[in-house]
């Protein structure tokens, strides 16, 4: 029998699945980080999608600044995955370990956090 989760049980899952990704990266050897990365780029956008509909069904009141953080995220990976065949893994590396594990804890704590306690109220 399936059980069905709470939208707050679901944020905290994708979360967990989004820092699992950023451990794996860590460690994975450069020979296979363009490939790793391409799906970053795809588990993020399934995350912001999920995040997205999250927002709508709930009217959340900041929605329009938290999906200008994720369009903002999301043109910057974008960026990098169009160039990825000529991109040195290494420089997407710097990216990910610094710029982007920094921005989505930050992300988390600022915008995600407000989204689920405004899920909490009205479940």
């Amino acid at each position: 029998m399936k059980t069905e989760i709470s939208p707050t049980e679901q944020l905290n899952v994708i979360h967990a699945e989004m820092i699992g990704f950023l451990d794996l990266l860590e460690r994975i050897p450069n020979g296979s980080y363009r490939q790793l990365f391409a799906e970053l780029v795809k588990h993020t956008q399934e995350h912001f999608a999920v995040e997205q509909a999250m927002m709508a069904e709930f009217d959340f009141p900041a929605r329009a600044e938290h999906l200008a953080e994720h369009q903002r995220m999301l043109a910057q990976l974008a960026g990098l995955d169009d160039a990825l065949p000529n991109t040195d893994p290494h420089e997407l590396r710097e990216f990910v370990d610094h710029e982007f594990a920094d921005w989505i804890e930050q992300h988390i704590a600022a915008m995600d956090q407000p989204l689920q306690a405004h899920i909490e109220r009205l479940h």
